[in-house]
Parts: structure tokens; C-alpha cells; sequence
């Protein structure tokens, strides 16, 4: 039985994954404004547009306000919107206002999270979650898919299974390997964020004729 594993994605993910809030303050030039960007509600809407969480404090009104921002970092676009479902035009702004300088925080951020080379860490990850697995024998191929969350320190926060193989023991073979597997290596320095989502496929298949 042959044994395969593949990470078939981490951090920059198309589909929003809820973490906890770590609010940045970003200055601006508004003295009775502060404005703040929850950086761990970072993620890519597409391939050029994140979607990201904000937060304004009113200094004169005594005032706070939760709203959500896109920005296109390569076109230089941005909107605000009250809701992650409002499906908002992106536009240009001007270099005084808000946006600005929270687009401007907001992409450098991401910028410096997508230059980080990954390829040690997953690599002694894929390795420690593979020396743990033992997927029971079967006469078909299985293939599970977990998406799991570490914390900065290596420390697993949570795991969920978005493909099952239809059978339990297989299932629990790979929520196992995770488990067993943890703590993982602390995140990269460079990485700004609390926490990354990974998505692991478990995928065996039987060769007859081999163990």
C-alpha cells in the first residue's frame, strides 16, 4: 500500500477560514480618528483582491464602528463596506483619506507574507504528520482531506475534516496523524499573522504484490 500526502494549500486561501481577532494600528493623518485592520481576517477573495476587516474609533463622537475592506493591491483600488456580503465597486482614493492608509498597511502586510519561502517548514511538516499516519488496510484507494490551524507557536488550534473517505477508521487515521504530530515548528518570524490554515489530502492507494 502506497502512502501519499499532498498540501494542497496554506495561508493564502480563496475560502475565509474564522480565527481570532489581531487588530493593528494603522496611523493616519486625521487626529480625532484611529483606524485599526484585523490582520489575522486577512484573506484572498481572488487572485488580486483581499478581503480584510477594519475598525474606525470616532474620537469627537466617542464612536466605534466594525466594517469590512477589499483591496487590489496591484491596481490600487480599494472600497469599504458594511458587510462581507456587500459587493462593492473597488475604486481609487485619494492619498488623505483613511483607506489609504490603511490600503497602503494592508498590502505591504500581505506583500511580506507571500515573499516568506515555506519550503523547510512544510517540508518538516509533511514529514512529522507522515511518520504518524497509519491508515488501516483497505482493497480501494481512500483519500481524506483535513484543513487544520496552527498558532504562531506551533500549538494546534483546531482541525476539520472537508473530505471524508466514507469509511471512520480512515478518517481517524489522518485526524490522528495531525494530532499526534503537534506541536509543530513555531511560524516564520516574517509571518505577520496569529495563526495559518493548512489543508492536508491523505490520499493511499493499494499495490498488490507490496506491504
Amino acid at each position: 500500500m502506497n502512502k501519499k500526502l499532498f498540501i494542497l494549500f496554506i495561508c493564502f486561501l480563496i475560502v475565509p477560514i474564522a480565527l481570532a481577532e489581531d487588530w493593528h494600528r494603522v496611523h493616519n493623518n486625521k487626529s480625532d480618528l484611529k483606524t485599526y485592520v484585523d490582520i489575522d481576517s486577512l484573506y484572498n477573495k481572488s487572485k488580486d483582491t483581499i478581503e480584510y476587516k477594519i475598525k474606525y474609533e470616532d474620537l469627537n463622537k466617542n464612536s466605534t464602528k466594525i466594517l469590512y475592506a477589499e483591496s487590489n493591491c496591484k491596481k490600487n483600488l480599494a472600497a469599504i463596506k458594511n458587510s462581507k456580503k456587500d459587493n462593492l465597486e473597488l475604486k481609487t482614493f485619494t492619498k488623505e483619506s483613511a483607506i489609504s492608509f490603511i490600503h497602503s498597511y494592508t498590502c505591504s502586510i500581505e506583500e511580506q507574507n507571500k515573499s516568506i519561502d515555506w519550503t523547510s517548514y512544510m517540508k518538516d511538516l509533511e514529514a512529522r504528520i507522515k511518520s504518524n499516519w497509519f491508515p488501516p488496510k483497505s482493497d480501494s484507494t481512500k483519500t481524506v482531506v483535513i484543513t487544520f490551524i496552527i498558532g504562531r507557536n506551533g500549538s494546534l488550534i483546531s482541525q476539520k475534516i472537508t473530505q471524508s473517505s466514507g469509511i471512520p477508521m480512515a478518517d481517524k487515521a489522518a485526524s490522528d496523524a495531525i494530532k499526534y504530530s503537534s506541536p509543530f515548528k513555531p511560524l516564520p518570524s516574517q509571518y505577520t499573522k496569529q495563526s495559518i490554515p493548512i489543508e492536508f489530502k491523505f490520499d493511499y492507494n493499494v499495490v498488490y504484490g507490496k506491504n
